[in-house]
């Protein structure tokens, strides 16, 4: 689920980076799990240690074994130690057990300076369910108390809320700073931990139980990711006030966040050098990952006991296994004395899983058992395929290749039974292609592509080459849900129907390398092939098939190719310059429905895609960092600018008519690059490549398999995202009534919540011109009169219904528009007062409230009447004339003066 869009959000982490106890005892009644954090509403049941109710804590929750209290004036973060535990025998059972016996509980207070005291709280998601508590602090029950899945503080500071919320089982909170509002209004005072900042910007707060640990502040604006940190001013070793610094802030600018979709992330390499080429899924959930490997020993590629635990030598191909959580299941090293590496992975309906690659390794069993080609065929390389079951055991393997030059460089299997090996090849004969073949010669060109079907055995059922004069690379093959096979790459052999069949989408070859896609049925006969070409290079990466028979395929082009690769009214029709990544759908019988460029001022490629089981398609690669904008990722998806490296990863979702749904980037400093790319049965995406970022909360998750680079030049890296989109509820305004009303010549803030979903703000309830995004909204300088503007939230591309937010702006000449409403009877006193005033109203509702105007008609303190005595603290008011409002919804129902001495 996208997380909102906001004009200006500060966000840091929780992360209790110390085992601190067991069995700590959950007062709140927070749902806590491994990967759950809640936000429990406080009825009455939370107590202090003499058991006498504690009515400032507001919500309380629980991050590991470690207490959150949010409370009226700050947060508490309560640690427990056990001290000693004791034996227990059941009564019933007999069955002995411990229990705790003594333990201490240590607190850490971080409370807001200055903060606004008469702030509303409103909340996200609702769980389901609900507790009942008797205890002492509430003898008659703390009943219905509700936890929920986040909590806003509205207008804690003057135009600054503050959200609580968990994101992959960490404490978050953001502080959400509307336009023209002073983020330094942020102060906390620390009390009960020392406090010091970590070289990678984090915080630390060190304390006798343990140690908390508060993320890096974030901050964007306009596109461009600021500067900022924490600041820190120390009265004693455990008494320090903090505050932000943000380089470059200007508080009239839109200011954004990047949003969080990331499931979870790792790093995957370490002292050598590591590519992640390809990942796949199987239906257990669990995600494997292949590649290559400089690294010649230790567990940190391969694990203990796997099928090959160290490295051959020079370079070797690695394959492993992570299950749906990211925790590792097993790795193993696959290579001998030569250059070996991982090109492809797929895994078939029972969990086993293949993997294709390249090899120089000549000696042994290494690479191939005793199966369909147990030797070395020579030349430069051979391609080879090597079958594991799902513990990583490995079942049989064998090379493919002759005396040429031979790549494996894709894999693909149907069923349980049909196993597919796509490369290229400059070897002649039947090693490559079977007799009888669909073509059983070489092509005469420098290289051919190939394309063999296997059985699960390992036991070659048919092989053909594919190519004419020319150069001809098969990079990837995939299959349908009807056992059909489709093979795509590139070509420069521009003789007949080699390549494409007559009447095919383009039966003829434009000019030096062109994309092309075939269909073979699964006895190895074409059914068609088609060039996808102009004028210059069109190179072919990635194919990928979805439920209805369609086929995609995805590349880079370095030309405009007019309507060759983009379709009229696609989602980018015209070419963005250097190179452009592209994605092309085709129907079964070879139809193009679609396609499109996607790329920017700079260079793109398209090296991955994948489907999801509701249709949509994936398209992963590489871009440079000039392709700025929303050209390459959306606003609010998880990475919505680019990491200012040299190149990031992309990984960009469309449905299936070319609606782009959200894109986002992938890297930091350094060069980054998507290079393969997989869904799971429940819609997430997997993205895989290599990274020379070492900063490691760009690639790598809290608690992640690996969380910091390994060395060398590149690290493997796999990341999860979820990419579920569902609709998201109508807006609730939550704009405070003062700032619905306003004088002429002043701009409003108006706000809106809609859970984590993004707000965008329009002036009508159709118009399609974005006037700003986020929770908070400030418009322009405004005349006498009403406005309307309009909240819509909206999570991918799915919008909900519009809330209308309306503000009336008057002249504020003061006591002569003041009218009292003979209905609505009040009594003030004393009047004069100094201090305190006292109203009494006859007649009140649930949604009447008191406000407090000064001479020019401008509200300077409001409060919600629950009572028909109402007490108003006026201590801290200016001595003057002042009026007090009685307000219905906005409605004006009386009004009353009275004079602060």
């Amino acid at each position: 689920m996208k997380k909102n869009r906001i004009p200006f959000k500060i966000i840091t982490g929780l992360v209790l980076c110390a085992y601190v106890s067991t069995n700590a005892k959950e007062q709140l009644g927070a749902k806590s799990a491994s990967n759950t954090i809640s936000f429990t509403e406080n009825k009455g049941q939370v107590y202090d240690q003499n058991y006498k109710p504690r009515p400032d804590v507001l919500f309380g929750s629980m991050t590991g074994n470690m207490a959150v209290h949010i409370k009226n004036n700050g947060v508490s973060y309560q640690l427990y130690k056990v001290n000693s535990y004791k034996e227990v025998v059941d009564e019933k059972t007999k069955v002995k057990h411990n229990e705790i016996d003594k333990q201490t509980i240590y607190r850490v207070d971080l409370n807001w300076v200055n903060a606004n005291q008469n702030f509303v709280t409103t909340h996200d998601e609702t769980l389901p369910g609900y507790n009942n508590y008797y205890f002492e602090s509430c003898p008659n029950g703390a009943l219905n108390v509700k936890s929920y899945t986040g909590i806003t503080l509205n207008n804690l500071y003057n135009g600054i809320n503050l959200h609580y919320y968990q994101k992959n089982g960490d404490l978050k909170h953001d502080y959400i700073v509307a336009p023209h509002s002073n983020y330094k209004q942020i102060q906390l005072n620390v009390q009960g931990a020392t406090v010091s900042i970590n070289k990678d910007g984090t915080l630390l707060l060190k304390t006798p139980f343990g140690k908390i640990q508060e993320g890096a502040p974030i901050v964007y604006q306009n596109g461009k990711q600021l500067k900022a940190n924490w600041e820190l001013k120390t009265n004693s070793t455990e008494n320090t006030t903090l505050s932000f610094n943000i380089e470059n802030y200007n508080s009239a600018q839109e200011l954004i966040i990047d949003p969080v979709t990331r499931l979870w992330g790792t790093y995957y390499g370490a002292n050598g050098d590591e590519f992640g080429n390809s990942c796949a899924t199987d239906i257990n959930g669990n995600v494997f990952m292949t590649g290559y490997s400089a690294t010649l020993g230790g567990t940190i590629i391969a694990t203990t006991g796997s099928h090959q635990s160290t490295s051959g030598g020079n370079t070797d191909a690695f394959l492993v296994k992570f299950n749906s959580n990211g925790v590792r299941q097993w790795g193993t090293y696959y290579g001998g004395a030569g250059y070996d590496e991982g090109k492809s992975c797929a895994a078939d309906a029972t969990s086993n899983i293949y993997l294709v690659g390249t090899t120089q390794s000549s000696v042994g069993t290494v690479i191939a058992t005793n199966q369909h080609q147990g030797i070395f065929g020579g030349g430069t390389n051979d391609a080879f395929l090597v079958k594991f079951n799902s513990s990583g055991v490995r079942q049989w393997g064998t090379y493919y290749g002759g005396s040429g030059n031979d790549l494996g460089l894709s894999c693909h299997v149907y069923s349980t039974s049909d196993v597919y090996i796509a490369g290229t090849t400059a070897s002649t004969g039947t090693v490559i292609a079977t007799v009888g073949s669909h073509q059983a010669v070489n092509g005469g060109g420098t290289e051919d592509a190939f394309l063999a079907k296997f059985n699960s055995s390992g036991i070659r059922q048919w092989g053909t080459y594919y190519g004419g004069t020319g150069s001809d690379f098969g990079n990837s093959c995939k299959s349908d849900n009807s056992g059909n096979i489709y093979l795509t790459g590139s070509t420069t052999s521009n003789t007949g129907t080699v390549i494409a069949t007559a009447g095919a989408h383009q039966s003829v070859h434009g000019v030096a390398y062109d994309a092309f896609l075939v269909k073979f049925n699964s006895n190895g006969i074409r059914q068609w092939g088609t060039y996808c070409g102009s004028n210059f290079n069109e190179l072919s990466n990635s194919c990928a098939t979805d439920a209805s028979g369609n086929v995609y395929i995805a590349g880079k082009t370095v030309v405009s190719s007019g309507t060759v690769i983009a379709t009229v009214g696609s989602h980018q029709f015209n070419f963005g310059g250097g190179s452009d990544a592209f994605l092309i759908k085709f129907n079964s019988a070879g139809v193009r429905q679609w396609g499109t460029y996607y790329g920017g001022a700079d260079f793109e490629e398209g090296n991955a895609c994948a489907t999801d089981p509701s249709g949509n398609v994936y398209l992963a690669g590489v871009t440079q960092t000039i392709s700025t904008g929303t050209v390459v990722a959306t606003p609010g998806s998880y990475q919505s600018t680019s990491g200012s490296g040299t190149n990031d990863a992309f990984i960009v979702k469309f449905n299936t008519n070319g609606v782009r749904l959200v894109g986002t980037y992938y890297g930091g400093t350094g060069y980054n690059a998507g290079l393969g790319c997989a869904t799971d049965g429940n819609g997430d995406i997997y993205l895989v490549g290599r990274t020379q970022t070492t900063t490691s909360v760009s690639i790598a998750s809290n608690g992640a398999h690996q969380t910091n680079f390994g060395g060398g030049n590149n690290d493997a890296f796999l990341v999860k995202f979820s990419s579920n989109c569902t609709a998201p509820t109508n807006p609730t305004n939550t704009t405070p009534l003062t700032n619905q009303t306003i004088c002429a010549g002043n701009f409003a803030t108006l706000s809106a919540t809609s859970g984590a979903n993004a707000i965008n703000w329009y002036a009508t309830p159709t118009s399609t011109t974005l006037l700003g995004t986020g929770n908070s909204f400030a418009t322009t300088t405004l005349a006498i009169g009403s406005y309307s503007y309009y909240a819509e939230a909206s999570s991918c591309t799915v919008s909900a219904t519009r809330t209308e937010i309306t503000v009336n702006v008057q002249l504020c000449t003061g006591i002569n528009e003041l009218k009292n409403n003979p209905n609505q009877l009040i009594k003030v006193y004393p009047n004069p007062a100094h201090s305190i005033i006292y109203i009494d109203v006859e007649n009140i509702d649930e949604n009447t409230n008191v406000f407090v105007r000064n001479m020019l008609g401008q509200f300077v303190m409001n409060e919600t009447i629950n009572t028909k005595h109402v007490p108003l603290n006026i201590f801290d008011l200016p001595s003057g004339i002042y009026f007090i409002q009685l307000i219905n919804n906005t409605n004006i129902v009386s009004t009353y003066k009275f004079v602060k001495e």
